[in-house]
């Protein structure tokens, strides 16, 4: 026969100071894990940052040696060994204005202008222009979005038709959440103005869905839609050089 003491023993539960010490574990389990994602979203949003840095600093450091803009620069053949395409030399990174082989026979200079950033020194990375290979001549981002470099209107709401400029696109595929502190960082925090923009730009894959559309990344009203719950992670930016 077991001894009633023991049996009592057995069943009796956690006490008020088992209880307090769990519940103490569980919250800095649950504040370790809200810090280690918060670690990784800032890791996440300084690397894009950085990236869209150095991609403007060559853009700048090319036009200030070569009096031109990488992709559009006509005499890019004779000045910068290696380069095996020229621009048309108008002033614009044009965007949709044909191929090489195409019927205007203008060089795809959004595809071009990496070829000549890194043949110039520039840029770091090797990107040989070829318009039908998307995947060896243009950068992307951490999420496999392929940036972008053009003068066109590739920027804020699309449904208010904005004036096409040079911008410097993120690519697509990236958190609303990085977008939105990336914003509050270096301009106004909203995502239809300011320096730096809401873009449904896109290489390949699905477009980013513009304001008042479902799932957009941000409202109408340029609020970046970053505090919602399951906030969308497919959106993009854009830079306004």
């Amino acid at each position: 026969m077991v001894p009633t003491d023991n049996i009592r023993s057995r069943q009796r539960g956690f006490s008020l100071i088992e209880v307090a010490i769990l519940m103490v574990v569980a919250g800095l389990l649950s504040v370790s894990i809200l810090q280690g994602q918060r670690v990784i979203d800032n890791a996440r949003v300084r690397a894009v940052m950085r990236q869209q840095d150095h991609v403007e600093a060559a853009f700048l450091a090319f036009q200030d040696r070569y009096r031109a803009l990488p992709g559009d620069y006509r005499s890019a053949v004779d000045n910068i060994p290696q380069v095996t395409a020229s621009g048309n030399g108008n002033g614009l990174v044009e965007h949709e204005t044909g191929t090489l082989v195409g019927a205007t026979g203008t060089p795809f200079e959004a595809v071009l202008v990496w070829h000549h950033l890194s043949q110039s020194g520039m840029l770091n990375g090797e990107y040989p222009f070829n318009p039908n290979n998307i995947s060896r001549s243009v950068p992307t981002n951490l999420w496999g979005g392929y940036i972008n470099i053009a003068y066109d209107n590739y920027y804020g709401d699309p449904s208010a038709a904005p004036i096409s400029r040079h911008t410097l696109k993120t690519g697509n595929n990236v958190p609303v959440r990085v977008l939105f502190e990336i914003d509050q960082k270096i301009d106004d925090g909203q995502a239809l103005t300011g320096r730096f923009q809401f873009s449904n730009f896109v290489w390949a894959g699905a477009a980013p869905p513009a304001p008042g559309l479902a799932g957009e990344c941000a409202s109408t009203a340029g609020v970046w839609k970053a505090v919602i719950d399951n906030p969308p992670t497919n959106c993009g930016g854009a830079s306004v050089l």
